[in-house]
């Protein structure tokens, strides 16, 4: 058999461990929160957003390009407009644009273009023409 008297010690032991533990943890959240808020999503003010091709696909309806559109900020864009263009000699420039909902800060999200003709056959151009603040 147990003594009360012991068992009734411990248990405020582990109460104020518990106590503490929690008080820690809860302070360190709101102390991090803290700083990101005053700190302004690491100091950056805009999104730095850039655009790299990838793989080529013949579709029925001209060639798929695949891009990943990267964000190397800490801040998110939303509504990222990509602009494709591609020159070939001897004719106009074509232009396709598409839309990303959204790339989250240090993050990269992955899209596709459809084109008229086979970007390896020309100069084929990938930019961010525009965001939105989220």
């Amino acid at each position: 058999m147990t003594d009360p008297a012991s068992s009734g010690e411990e248990l405020p032991r582990i109460a104020i461990l518990a106590g503490a533990i929690g008080f820690l943890l809860t302070s360190g959240l709101i102390g991090f929160i803290g700083w990101q808020a005053l700190s302004g999503a690491g100091g950056a003010t805009t999104p730095a957003l850039s655009v790299q091709a990838g793989r080529i696909h013949p579709t029925a309806g001209g060639y798929l390009v695949e891009f990943e559109a990267r964000n190397r900020s800490p801040r998110t864009a939303a509504a990222v407009e990509v602009e494709a263009t591609l020159e070939i000699a001897g004719s106009q420039p074509v232009t396709s644009v598409v839309s990303l909902d959204y790339v989250p800060g240090d993050s990269s999200q992955r899209g596709g273009v459809v084109l008229p003709a086979d970007p390896r056959t020309g100069r084929l151009t990938l930019r961010v023409t525009g965001y939105a603040e989220p």
